[in-house]
Parts: structure tokens; C-alpha cells; sequence
């Protein structure tokens, strides 16, 4: 009885503090590339804040051009514009059930809203401690991707970087079968001030509007190269291959 006592005072404690957790996330999306991106998690039961730190707080980091491959007829997307003057943001609202994320798409910063994606999670029979804590394997499916991760019961928060939600506890660690983006985190603590979503004046869109206008954007590029080309030179048709988090969207068969 002295125990259950002892771990209900435990969540108590969780669900009235915000969690603040500090995630690295390694990219490798053309081999031999990396890219290192610091990002910091506030959590609490009813809201969640995922924002990449400022630039200065990254030192390792080569986000200044946005990168693109040309091949034949295809233009492979590998990494989005992040710039100082943009809020880089994910924001989930818990009782509200959605999710705004920021982005900055040909030269317009928005904020993009949709529900929150339901991920189901499988739990696997490994285990694995990170720093202090027990953790179990888990894996899914979302947009395209296989994802698996690392959760903890310890901390009951359903939540882990980015998108990901709706785990056992706690996602200190998560990547993509294809290791093209690992997540993990470096650094967890509890805090008493409040958060939230980041007060800026972006003009708000639905998901589906922002891929069709980060597909348009790289198309119009795609058109402006072929138009300063040659006579007779090789022309790059403008068929956009996705290589980010998210490579097929719900309503796309």
C-alpha cells in the first residue's frame, strides 16, 4: 500500500509540471550528408511545444540553403529553408485536438493546422535503459514512414518529438527504419512555468494547402532552371519525390 501511495503522489507530481525535454535529431537523407538539429519539448497533460532552438544554440548545424537533388525527371526535396527570422514550431492542443505546426514556404511564414494524427504503437519485447530509465521498444506507421521508438513508463506523458503522441509514456528515442532521421533526447527535467503556442502573425492554412504549395513552389523552380538552360540541354521535369517526415498523406491513395 506504501508504494502504490508513493507512485500516485509520483504522477500527481508529473501531471501538474511541465516537462522539458531536449532532443538532437540526426538527419542523413543523401548519404555521407548529416545534419544535427536541436529541438526542446514542453509537455503538460493538455498541451505539448516542439520548437527548433535558435540557430546561435546550434553550433554544429549547416541549416542556412535549402537543398534539393535533380535527377532525370525527378526533383528529390531533402531539406526545407530554416532561417533565423522563422518560429519553427509544433504546437498540439490536447483539448482543442489539433496540431499547428510553423513553416516558411517561398518566402511566407505560416502556421498550418490539422487534427491530431491517432498513431497506433506496437510494443516489442526489447528493452534498453536510457540515462536513468527503463525503456520499451515500440513501433508504427505514419505517413509513409516505419517509425520505432523508445518509450518510458516513468514519465506517463503520451508524447515524444515532433508529431509523435499517443505512446505508453514518454519518447526519448524514435527513428525511421531507414535511419534517414533519428531522434533522441540528451536532456530531462521538470518545470513550474507555464507555456504556450508562440505568438506570431502567420497566415493560417489546412495541411493539404501547404503541400500543395511546397509542391508548386519546387515545381516553379524547377520551371525557372529549365528556362535559363541551353539550347539543346537536358530539360528537369517538375515531379516532386518527397524525402521528409511525411511522404504520403492521408488522402492520397
Amino acid at each position: 500500500m506504501k508504494y502504490l501511495i508513493i507512485l500516485l503522489i509520483s504522477l500527481n507530481c508529473f501531471s501538474q509540471k511541465t516537462i522539458v525535454v531536449d532532443y538532437t535529431l540526426h538527419s542523413e537523407i543523401i548519404p555521407g550528408q548529416k545534419v544535427e538539429t536541436n529541438f526542446r519539448l514542453y509537455s503538460n497533460q493538455e498541451k505539448h511545444h516542439y520548437k527548433l532552438l535558435a540557430l546561435d544554440e546550434n553550433p554544429k548545424n549547416n541549416l542556412k540553403l535549402d537543398n534539393e537533388e535533380q535527377e532525370k525527371d525527378e526533383i528529390t526535396v531533402v531539406q526545407r529553408i530554416i532561417d533565423n527570422e522563422t518560429i519553427f514550431f509544433t504546437y498540439t492542443d490536447l483539448k482543442k485536438k489539433k496540431i499547428v505546426t510553423s513553416d516558411n514556404i517561398d518566402n511566407i511564414k505560416y502556421q498550418i493546422e490539422e487534427g491530431i494524427p491517432d498513431l497506433k504503437w506496437e510494443i516489442l519485447s526489447e528493452t534498453k535503459q536510457i540515462d536513468k530509465y527503463t525503456c520499451k521498444k515500440i513501433k508504427t506507421s505514419f505517413r509513409g514512414r516505419e517509425y520505432y521508438g523508445w518509450f518510458t513508463e516513468e514519465i506517463p506523458n503520451s508524447v515524444g518529438p515532433w508529431k509523435f503522441n499517443n505512446a505508453p509514456g514518454l519518447l526519448l528515442e524514435v527513428a525511421d527504419v531507414t535511419h534517414k532521421y533519428h531522434w533522441y533526447a540528451t536532456k530531462i527535467k521538470m518545470d513550474d512555468a507555464p507555456f504556450e503556442m508562440p505568438n506570431v502573425n502567420y497566415k493560417t492554412i489546412d495541411l493539404k494547402t501547404s503541400v500543395q504549395l511546397i509542391e508548386d513552389f519546387y515545381k516553379k523552380r524547377s520551371e525557372i532552371t529549365n528556362s535559363r538552360l541551353s539550347e539543346g540541354a537536358y530539360s528537369v521535369q517538375s515531379k516532386v519525390i518527397r524525402s521528409g517526415f511525411e511522404i504520403k498523406y492521408e488522402w492520397e491513395n
